[in-house]
């Protein structure tokens, strides 16, 4: 897939892609909907860890809104699939770089892919250390 640049003018491209991804799926659904309210999930997340915009690019992040909690009885009928989606912040915006179906990761939604730069972990330890 090629990456999508979130901006409203691509709000048809995104779910489009999504609506590929989910197939004829019926539960554990993704939408245009979902990849706006994470960008700003993502966002309030980074600026509260004191993260600067400007340390934004190159963060990628996983995310599976359908993720929720199963009883274990459910998963005795073999692993669900949900749809989930990778976002990533490039030098001009947030991307949409991928979405597919794959295994369900229990109660987990989101996840940083790869790790903080030193740049990103010093942002991130001098506002836990400020007064």
């Amino acid at each position: 897939m090629k990456a999508i640049k979130i901006t409203e003018k691509n709000f048809n491209k995104i779910e489009q892609a999504l609506q590929e991804a989910n197939g004829k799926a019926t539960a554990r659904l993704a939408h245009r909907q979902d990849v706006e309210a994470y960008v700003v999930i993502i966002e309030k997340a980074l600026t509260e860890k004191g993260i600067p915009k400007n340390l934004w690019k190159g963060l990628k992040f996983q995310i599976m809104p359908g993720a929720e909690k199963l009883p274990n009885a459910y998963f005795k009928r073999g692993m669900p699939s949900a749809t989930e989606f990778t976002l990533e912040r490039g030098a001009s915006g947030w991307f949409m770089t991928s979405c597919n179906r794959s295994e369900f990761h229990d109660n987990h939604r989101l996840a940083l892919v790869g790790k903080f730069t030193e740049e990103q972990e010093q942002a991130i330890i001098s506002k836990a250390y400020r007064f």
